[in-house]
């Protein structure tokens, strides 16, 4: 999986009002790609380069597969919604695709093809040997863009088709692979804001800590560390700031085993818009909540606070197995946080050494996914 690490863009990206596209950064957050022509409407066609391959069944066999593409734009658009026609051949028989009321969704901003609207169809194809495969809709299924001589290449290459028959129930395990050239329109690339966004809405997002950097709470009485910790959100249309609830298991705190955060409606809330090579995070709680820690003898609150730096992110890109997703890295200082009770062996420097402090520390990564409405899962990006 790519890893696209974007900092401290936002005041050199407000200078530039279009990209061009052969220099488009992956860094570049803003970079949303649309679709637009010389005139409107504008016929759109895509011819097929290449050999086309359709993977499908129990026993993993694959068809050769020829597609067009055809339609038309009216404005410029970051979706645009094509006709497919073709057939796949199986031992010398070319059994035609039954589209029965889909088409193809080509969506370059996400690197992405989908097949809608949503409740269409399904897609039929009747193969060999009474192999009858049906492709309901979806969305999210791995493609590139780019230019090229004649148009766009579209190079589609999901291994996460959903489908059923062949011996198969419903799965996601079907692999589709061809290349089209698009013709009629170009791709441009202008400025937008930055903030979290989701291919489709409404999104839900969950996410846990990275193994390799599992999150630390530091305080003089030292760390609170958790072997499982959880966050989610919503995602109707793109924000910022990014509101997430963590939940915290199976935790040590100051020493002690059995410790638990216990959160009190509180949440985080991750920010985007700074200028500078570092964001901020929030501390957000109800009125006349905090967050508690309580560990052996030894309580630890957390208030309500704003500011705290440095969070920063990263764009996982899509890829032929999985969608795009964010991974948030905290590595924040001058967390507040009150100690309440400062018991026997409770290691706070001092007796009985109670008192807020200023000192805390914040430290680990996020892996953030999206989820639709039958938990399957969706693009996510810091980008719309």
């Amino acid at each position: 999986m790519k890893r696209v690490r974007t900092v401290g863009l936002l005041a050199l990206l407000a200078l530039t009002v279009m990209a061009i596209w052969g220099a488009a950064s992956a860094s570049a957050w803003t970079q949303q790609k649309v679709f637009e022509a010389g005139s409107y409407p504008a016929k759109v066609t895509g011819t097929q380069s290449g050999v086309g391959q359709l993977k499908v069944g129990s026993g993993g066999n694959a068809y050769e597969c020829v597609t067009g593409l055809s339609g038309e734009v009216t404005s410029a658009t970051k979706v645009a919604t094509v006709e497919m026609s073709g057939y796949c051949e199986s031992f010398g028989i070319k059994s035609s695709f039954k589209m029965n009321g889909c088409k193809v969704e080509l969506v370059p901003g996400w690197n992405a093809l989908g097949f809608g609207p949503s409740g269409c169809g399904p897609i039929t194809i009747n193969m060999a040997f009474n192999c009858s495969v049906t492709i309901p809709a979806q969305n999210g299924l791995y493609a590139t863009y780019k230019p090229t001589t004649g148009g766009i290449e579209i190079a589609l290459e999901t291994n996460r088709l959903r489908y059923s028959g062949c011996g198969m129930a419903e799965n996601e395990s079907g692999r589709f692979v061809t290349t089209w050239i698009l013709s009629g329109v170009s791709i441009s690339s202008p400025f937008e804001e930055s903030l979290f966004a989701a291919e489709r809405y409404a999104t839900e997002i969950v996410g846990s800590q990275d193994a390799a950097a599992p999150h630390a709470i530091g305080t003089e009485g030292g760390k609170v560390e958790c072997g499982k910790v959880t966050v989610s959100g919503n995602l109707s249309e793109p924000v910022n700031p990014l509101s997430l609830a963590p939940a915290y298991s199976e935790c040590v705190a100051f020493g002690f085993s059995n410790a638990t955060v216990t959160m009190n409606g509180c949440t985080y809330a991750y920010w985007l818009n700074e200028t500078g090579a570092t964001y901020t995070m929030d501390v957000q709680c109800p009125a006349g909540k905090e967050i508690q820690i309580s560990g052996g003898t030894c309580k630890v609150s957390i208030p309500a606070q704003t500011g705290l730096k440095a969070v920063d992110y990263a764009n996982l890109d899509a890829t032929a197995n999985d969608r795009s997703k964010i991974e948030i890295l905290s590595n924040v200082s001058g967390l507040t946080y009150d100690v309440t009770n400062d018991g026997f062996a409770c290691p706070f420097p001092g007796t009985q050494n109670v008192g807020i402090r200023t000192n805390g520390t914040y430290t680990g990564d996020t892996l953030l996914e999206g989820r639709d409405a039958e938990a399957r899962p969706v693009n996510i990006k810091i980008g719309v």
